[in-house]
């Protein structure tokens, strides 16, 4: 599955919440195996690191507020600071 089904949607849906005037945020976006479960919830759970990477990079493309994930440290990457797009509310 390429980003890009992602970044259209995730980009209209956090479009939307910006012209409301809200700051917009997704909870727990995650991506891992049995094995590497470190006690998160399955519910978040998209099945891989790549899969979460997709999303993740999907939502920074589409400038959301906040970004909740149990892997900040084991992709550090996506989540470099970025410079303020509207007022209120940073990048991840």
């Amino acid at each position: 599955m390429t980003g890009i089904p992602h970044e259209a949607g995730m980009k209209k849906f956090v479009d939307y919440g910006h012209s409301l005037g809200t700051l917009v945020s997704f909870y727990e976006i995650n991506g891992f195996t049995d094995p590497e479960n470190q006690g998160w919830t399955p519910e978040y759970d998209f099945g891989s690191k790549a899969a979460a990477e997709v999303r993740w990079e999907s939502l920074i493309k589409a400038h959301a507020d906040f970004i909740a994930t149990d892997q900040y440290e084991m992709s550090p990457k996506p989540f470099a600071p970025r410079a303020k797009h509207h007022a209120g509310g940073y990048s991840c």
